[in-house]
């Protein structure tokens, strides 16, 4: 399926356009997470 159909399904169907949501959100969080732990560590092991 080709994104502009899903994306053209997901504004049909509210339940599709919530599970979506939720995942990107999801992703992001993880994504936003990693870069903190990477920028908290940053230096410390450099001496």
């Amino acid at each position: 399926m080709t994104s502009s159909k899903l994306a053209t399904n997901a504004l049909k169907d509210p339940k599709l356009l919530e599970q979506i949501v939720d995942r990107v959100y999801h992703l992001i969080r993880e994504d936003l997470q990693r870069q903190q732990e990477r920028v908290g560590n940053y230096g410390t092991f450099r001496r």
